[in-house]
């Protein structure tokens, strides 16, 4: 099996899941698992990953600082004890965890893992339009960016930007020019 493959399962699952509203928690164990992959695959195939955009444009900021905040919770999910061999108190630790803590590190490996090259499932292509609509200065904090599938959704119950992005992936699915295209992957996001 290849890295893109374990990468693509690891994401699949955990997207499917995202999308069903179930588990936030195996969300992040599987994104996070990705997100390595998919990194290192971004830096084999291209050279730089998401990770490197986001140190050029906060130059203050160190790779450990970025790495200390996309891993809080996985570190804790994953792991017992902490550096110190300490237990970690899961309910200090873990009270800020929600749903929302998987939309940046799914947008992350999602984004690595198609600049590699790869054809992604629709619904990552769609989560993605979704994810910069959700935070319309991820791209540019300058510049509205107007996105056909979404209205505003920030200010909406969460329930209702999930529904959102389930109603927009099914709607898409019925865009032939869209399926047909070579960078889709039209295998279901949880393989067997």
């Amino acid at each position: 099996m290849k890295r893109e493959e374990i990468c693509r399962r690891l994401l699949g699952t955990a997207t499917q899941l995202f999308l069903d509203s179930k588990d936030p928690v195996s969300v992040h164990a599987l994104a996070s698992n990705a997100i390595e992959h998919a990194d290192f695959l971004a830096q084999q195939h291209k050279g730089s990953g998401l990770k490197d955009h986001v140190l050029a444009m906060f130059p203050d900021m160190e790779l450990r600082d970025l790495k200390r905040m996309r891993n809080k919770h996985y570190r804790v999910i994953k792991h017992s004890h902490n550096f110190k061999n300490e237990p970690f108190d899961i309910s200090k630790e873990m009270a800020d965890f929600g749903d929302t803590s998987n939309d940046y590190i799914l947008f992350n490996c999602w984004f690595d893992f198609m600049g590699c090259g790869f054809p992604i499932p629709l619904a990552a292509q769609v989560f993605q339009t979704w994810f910069f609509r959700m935070y319309p200065k991820t791209l540019n904090p300058e510049h509205d960016f107007d996105f056909p599938l979404f209205d505003i959704l920030m200010d909406l119950p969460r329930f209702v930007q999930k529904q959102k992005l389930c109603e927009a992936v099914i709607e898409v699915g019925k865009w032939k020019e869209v399926m047909e295209h070579e960078n889709t992957d039209r295998r279901p996001l949880c393989l067997g």
